[in-house]
């Protein structure tokens, strides 16, 4: 099973290191492939649950009122997503999903409306390659964090704002003296 092979050529690795480089890369590229194998599946169980959480209309509602795909359900698929993209990240951190996971990760957070998480998760990944991105998809990852750690810093700064405006104290006043 892989995942006793995956064990056996980690511990090769670290046993022969130091003893025979050429069977040392070999362990190491047998245990970044076997660490794809393993972390494809989870991979593929969280980008369902990322569907989901993102999913804002499925269909059309069939009674009036009902909703689409409730904020409830929306967070219970993102935190089950965030629950595999953090299992890929500590068990598969060398498996070609761990990028997109720690972004995807970001995105969940997001829709937890954990905003420092979210912020933390995107720049994990623009500190990872701070020179030149080695593919055209990792490029396209750091962008995207990019721009989603900017557009969240102005949410946070206008939702801050906006807590201590003038305005939001008359609204306040206001929506209070209207209730009694």
């Amino acid at each position: 099973d892989y995942v006793r092979a995956l064990d056996g050529y980690q511990k090769l690795d670290a046993n022969f290191s130091n003893i025979d480089s050429k069977l040392s890369q070999d362990a190491k590229s047998w245990v970044k492939d076997t660490e794809n194998v393993l972390a494809e599946s989870i991979y593929r169980q969280a980008v369902a649950a990322m569907s989901k959480a993102e999913e804002k209309s499925p269909r059309p509602p069939l009674l009036k009122g009902e909703d689409k795909v409730s904020k409830e359900q929306r967070k219970k698929y993102a935190q089950d997503a965030l629950a595999l993209f953090k299992q890929i990240k500590e068990k598969y951190p060398n498996s070609i999903y761990v990028d997109n996971a720690t972004v995807s990760m970001g995105t969940a957070h997001e829709i937890l409306e954990q905003w420092d998480e979210a912020i933390a998760s995107y720049e994990i990944i623009t500190k990872r390659y701070p020179k030149t991105p080695p593919t055209k998809e990792i490029e396209t990852l750091i962008a995207y964090a990019q721009e989603r750690i900017k557009t969240i810093q102005a949410y946070l700064w206008q939702k801050k704002k906006f807590e201590w405006s003038p305005v939001s104290t008359f609204v306040f006043r206001l929506s209070t003296a209207t209730q009694d």
